[in-house]
């Protein structure tokens, strides 16, 4: 077996470098599930410093306090994400459909939850 010329090594290891470097982007639907994901686990704790962030803001949005209270009031949980696509109507927005329950009892159908891009955060709107 020969060896490998200066020439050669240097190129492997540039090689292996930009291998090591490349990781798949984080995809939007990705991000967007992630919000969903990360609003449903701070959910029961109801600290609004931890949800606001994740929830839309803006003249239309409710108040985190109303939404949080709420969800809790009915005990609303995230069991899974099945799924998440864009919005064929919206480019800033994610539909991710969920599994919930309620009050500890799965909901019969999915639930459609609207994650929506504002600036360069994507945020879920209840």
């Amino acid at each position: 077996m020969r060896s490998l010329s200066r020439w050669e090594r240097d190129l492997l290891l540039v090689g292996v470098v930009l291998l090591a470097g490349c990781r798949p982007a984080v995809t939007r639907t990705e991000e967007a599930t992630d919000v969903v994901r990360r609003f449903f686990a701070a959910l029961p704790e109801g600290n609004c410093d931890q949800l606001a962030p994740l929830l839309v803001t803006g003249a239309d949005a409710q108040p985190c306090a109303a939404v949080v209270a709420e969800l809790n009031r009915h005990a609303v949980r995230l069991l899974e994400v099945e799924s998440a696509q864009e919005d064929g109507r919206n480019p800033d927005a994610i539909l991710v459909r969920a599994r919930l329950a309620q009050g500890g009892v799965p909901r019969a159908n999915a639930s459609i939850l609207r994650v929506e891009r504002q600036g360069s955060t994507w945020r879920l709107r209840p």
